[in-house]
Order: C-alpha cells, then sequence, then structure tokens
C-alpha cells in the first residue's frame, strides 16, 4: 500500500513534467497495468484442446472443419482436423475433446469416409469413451426425410459408448457455414467463461471472391439455346454465363447455384386459394414485404420437406398428416408428389397469410452440374438444364427453377449465381487414369467439362476414357452430338456407346450397354485402374447401373455377388468410383 511521503514525492517528481512527458506516463502506465491484468487472466484460462473429425462427400463437411478449427484457434484453444478416415477409432479416447462433422448422403447414409467408423461404433466390439467429451455437427438437406442421419447415428451411438455430449447435436442445412461458427461458439461458451469469442470468419474457398451463397454473383447471360429438338418429349438448354469480374473459380465436377423466383401461376394459385392480395404486407425477416414478393422470392413452394410437414401437423393437428408422418414409406411418396398448394388443399386449409408463412422453409438455391472446363471457355461458366413440365393428379405443376431459367430470364440479362465444390465428383489424380462416365440425360453435363479438361492436357498423351450416355431417341435427344463426335474424331474420346430407349419397340438402357461391353470394361476397371462415375436419376438409373456393375465384377471377375459388392465398395473408398446422383 502507498505511503502519504510516497505520494508526496509522486506529486513533486510530476509537477516538474511538462504536458507530454505526463500523457507519455499516463500510456506507459495503462499499458503496463493492462498487461498485468492480462497476465492475471492467462494464469486462470486453461486453453482446451480440440481434435476435429470431418466425414465429407462434397467438401462441405470439410469447410465446416476449417471453421471450427480457425474459430477455435482464435479464441487460444489447441486443435487439429482430419478426415474421419484417417484418425484411427482406437485413438478416439485418447482426447480431450472430439468433435465431429458429417453429412448426410441422400436418405440418411453417411459419406464413404465415414461408414467404417459408424459402423465399428454401432457394431458388437466391447469398447467405451467413458469421460470422453464429444460435439456433433450435422450437414444434411431438409428435403430428405432422413434429414441429418448420419450426425444423428454418430451422436446417440458415441452417447450409448459412455461419452458426454458437451451440448446437445446441432442439426444445419446447406446454409451452414454461419451455423458452424455460432454452434463453435457454444461449444466454447460451454466449456469456459473465460474464452473470448470472436466473430470474424472470411469464406475464401472459391479463389478469395467474395461471392458465395449468401452473397451471389449477378453473372450475365451470354447464350440461351435449346438442344434438344422440337419433337422431343424433353426441354434442355444450353446456357452459357460470364464470370467477367466475379473472382469466381471452379473445377470440373464443381457445381453452380442458381437464386431463382418461383413459378408465377403457383405464387398466383396460393393467393387466390388463400383469399390474399399480392400487395398485402406481411412481416418477413423481420422487414415488411408484399405478399406476392415473398412467396416468388423467399419461401419454398415446389418442394416439400418432413420439416414443413410436421410444421403443418402441428398448426393444424392433422390425424391425416400424423398418418403419412408415421410411416417412411408414405412419406417419402407424398414429398416426392406433392407442392404447398397440394398440402393445403389436402388439408383444407383456411388460415391468415401471416401464419401461412411462418409454416413454411426458406427458398434453397437450385444447383446445378458444371458442363465447362475453364481451360476451355475461360471466364465463362456453363450448364445443362432440363425443364420441368408435367401434369400430377389435377393440375400441371412446374419446376421452380428450370423454368424460371427456360420461361423467365433472356439473353442479356444477369441471374445472381454462385460457385460450390463438389470434392466427391474429380477427375482422377493421376491424369493418365481411364476414365468411364456414365450418364442419362442432362447427367451428361459433368462429362462435357471432363472431356473439355482433358482435352486441354498439355501432355502428347490422353487418358483413355469411355462415354456411355442414354435418353429416349437418336434423333432429337441426342446432347452435344457434335462435340462427342468431334471428340472421339481427334481421339480425346476413346470409346462412344448410347443407349436411346424408345428408338426400338424393346427399351434399351445404358446398363444394358455396360452388361454387353462387360469384358472390355472390366479390363479397364481390373487392370488399368480405370475411374468409373455415374451421374443421374438415383431412383432408377444409377440404382440400375450400380447393379449391372456388380454383376459385371461378379461374371468377369470370378466374384460372389457380395465379393463384388466389396469389391466395388473398395473402389467408393478409393475414390475410383464417384457418383453425383439427384
Amino acid at each position: 500500500m502507498t505511503t502519504r511521503e510516497e505520494i508526496s514525492q509522486i506529486e513533486n517528481i510530476i509537477k516538474q513534467w511538462d504536458s507530454n512527458q505526463k500523457i507519455w506516463a499516463h500510456g506507459f502506465l495503462s499499458a503496463f497495468l493492462d498487461t498485468r491484468h492480462q497476465n492475471e487472466k492467462d494464469e486462470i484460462f486453461e486453453p482446451q484442446r480440440y481434435t476435429i473429425l470431418y466425414g465429407s462427400q462434397t467438401g462441405h463437411s470439410k469447410h465446416a472443419a476449417e471453421i471450427i478449427d480457425k474459430c477455435l484457434k482464435q479464441n487460444h484453444h489447441i486443435s487439429e482436423y482430419f478426415s474421419i478416415e484417417d484418425f484411427s477409432i482406437k485413438k478416439w479416447g485418447e482426447v480431450q475433446n472430439l468433435l465431429i462433422v458429417v453429412s448426410t448422403q441422400g436418405d440418411g447414409i453417411p459419406p464413404i469416409t465415414a461408414q467404417d467408423a459408424l459402423e465399428t461404433l454401432q457394431g458388437k466390439r466391447i469398447f467405451q469413451f467413458d469421460g470422453l467429451s464429444y460435439g456433433v455437427l450435422a450437414l444434411g438437406d431438409i428435403s430428405y426425410p432422413k434429414f441429418c442421419q448420419a450426425g444423428i447415428d454418430f451422436f446417440d451411438a458415441l452417447e450409448k459408448r459412455g461419452a458426454n455430449p458437451i451440448i446437445p447435436i446441432e442439426k444445419v442445412g446447406v446454409d451452414y457455414e454461419k451455423a458452424t461458427l455460432e454452434w463453435t461458439q457454444r461449444i466454447i461458451k460451454s466449456q469456459s467463461s473465460e474464452g473470448i469469442i470472436k466473430k470474424e470468419y472470411t469464406n475464401n474457398t472459391q479463389g478469395h471472391s467474395k461471392y458465395n451463397r449468401n452473397n451471389p454473383f449477378f453473372a450475365t447471360i451470354l447464350t440461351k439455346q435449346r438442344i434438344t429438338g422440337t419433337d422431343s418429349n424433353k426441354e434442355v438448354y444450353h446456357i452459357e454465363l460470364s464470370l467477367e469480374g466475379s473472382g469466381l473459380n471452379y473445377t470440373p465436377g464443381d457445381t453452380l447455384g442458381i437464386h431463382h423466383s418461383n413459378p408465377p401461376q403457383l405464387v398466383h394459385d396460393i393467393l387466390n386459394y388463400l383469399n390474399v392480395s399480392p400487395n398485402k404486407t406481411a412481416l418477413f425477416k423481420e422487414s415488411s414485404e408484399e405478399a406476392e414478393v415473398i412467396l416468388k422470392q423467399y419461401v419454398e413452394l415446389t418442394k416439400l420437406s418432413v420439416h414443413v410437414l410436421n410444421n403443418f401437423q402441428k398448426y393444424t393437428r392433422s390425424n391425416y398428416l400424423q398418418q403419412i408422418l408415421s410411416n417412411g414409406e408414405a412419406t417419402e411418396k407424398y414429398l416426392y408428389h406433392k407442392d404447398i398448394l397440394d398440402l393445403l388443399h389436402d388439408l383444407e386449409l383456411q388460415t391468415s397469410f401471416d401464419d401461412f408463412i411462418k409454416l413454411l422453409s426458406p427458398v434453397s438455391p437450385r444447383l446445378y452440374s458444371i458442363s465447362s472446363s475453364s481451360k476451355e471457355v475461360g471466364k465463362e461458366v456453363h450448364i445443362t438444364t432440363n425443364t420441368i413440365r408435367y401434369k400430377n393428379e389435377w393440375r400441371e405443376k412446374e419446376g421452380a427453377c428450370s423454368t424460371y431459367i427456360s420461361d423467365r430470364v433472356e439473353e442479356g440479362q444477369s441471374i445472381p449465381i454462385f460457385i460450390e465444390s463438389n470434392e466427391g465428383f474429380k477427375l482422377p489424380k493421376d491424369k493418365q487414369a481411364p476414365v468411364i462416365m456414365i450418364g442419362a440425360g442432362v447427367g451428361i453435363a459433368p462429362y462435357r467439362s471432363f472431356i473439355q479438361e482433358i482435352d486441354n492436357i498439355e501432355s502428347v498423351t490422353k487418358p483413355k476414357s469411355w462415354l456411355f450416355f442414354g435418353e429416349q431417341h437418336f434423333k432429337s435427344d441426342f446432347l452435344y452430338q457434335r462435340e462427342w463426335l468431334h471428340y472421339l474424331k481427334k481421339s480425346t474420346i476413346t470409346h462412344i456407346d448410347t443407349a436411346f430407349s424408345r428408338d426400338q419397340e424393346q427399351k434399351v438402357y445404358v446398363q444394358h450397354r455396360i452388361a454387353e461391353k462387360q469384358e472390355r470394361l472390366w479390363q479397364w476397371i481390373n487392370n488399368d485402374n480405370a475411374h468409373i462415375y455415374i451421374c443421374g436419376d438415383k431412383k432408377h438409373m444409377a440404382k440400375d447401373v450400380e447393379e449391372s456393375l456388380k454383376t459385371l465384377i461378379s461374371k468377369q471377375g470370378g466374384l460372389t455377388h457380395e465379393a463384388a459388392i466389396t469389391y466395388l465398395d473398395g473402389l467408393k473408398k478409393t475414390q475410383r468410383f464417384q457418383l453425383d446422383i439427384y
């Protein structure tokens, strides 16, 4: 404690100082005291150690792991992240805090890289993780019935093994970046009241461009051309967009996202059903908007999800919806065939517009496989779109984004877009490895980007490539026919096999062509280490092609059906078998 004599001595010294000396002394003492206070805090604050494991198919979970790692380090904690397949499950019990980030593929399936770990956790081996603190961030698509199921399975399996959850599981949709940061902050706060939360995070995943899903770039439409014949049952468009000035980059296999507007007729019909004026104002996301604008721009109308069905069931107490939701097969069928207007009619629901919009999900941008290589087209990006129009039950229906492109925008206009990487659908790292490309309809799109990329390889020798393509009619539906024949002529493509299902009495599909060529295909796969790709419809085409590959492997390799499945799974795990299905 300072005595009166010491204070008097200090005052006498200060009286002799000029104003600049007094200012300097004030700064010096302030800095000294701040440093001392921080040192006292540092003695109390103990950094936590975190091990982050990600299971990723397209790259989103890996990106989320990077966000978590950066946030933890900004807050003075120690962290490192690994692919879940590269971190032995035997080590899990040795870490201080385990954070798992895992996506869900399709209807409840974990990524290939995470399947072994989940099977081990759910298996019969006796081991416990008593004392292990863990958290699970689950990524998924809300439109699927088993939203984030892979993450749920990891969370439950660890809890059954004696591990202690730090906080409850967090389930997030496609807009995951902000949610990932907030989840990490909750982890930090729950474990240390002294943690300093820093919110800085910049998404630099696309060539340091400032444009992304939440801040789209308005790209000018350079070309919009229908590439199916006028007598075709399909309405397919080739679209070329300018990326000039965006800073956006992509590689073959990546996807282009488009922020679209909903079909005007559907918006009109919903407003009429609810007896709401298009100009009626309502509060949406803390701002006042007209009803027509909200339905056109901000909410999902053409796609239903389990989340939305649950919202409507809780609001209406509907036994009809409860029965649908209690049966997985019935739920999937309802989601596939219905939209918001169907749901209103089925429930005979009359409600206020304000209550109605609270039950809906935010609109999701649509993703399209990129059908160009920047090595070929420079600062452009190309996509191939199939316009969805069909009559279902009692009225005509339209795809939201596909008709936005075909009907509501023209060349010279600009549309909001972004690029998303797809790490699960890439050309081989070995640029001489053969590729087998199997697709139907617009599933041919990414292969156009693959072949353009291969054509621009500087090496004298190009890798062998084999294209299998299926559609309805040769004359009207052979997408990019001239380009394929051009690449075949110059040997950029080695083989092309086509299957036009309705050009003969008996329907022929790509899986039939695979069966016909199975001996040579087996040589490519087993002897030449070829990489196999499937792009297209997941319900029929992709499933049928995968079955034909299993039959091929079994027959040509002399394996049982079970051994053929194991062989194909091995190709998946080594990224020699990749799928882009929808």
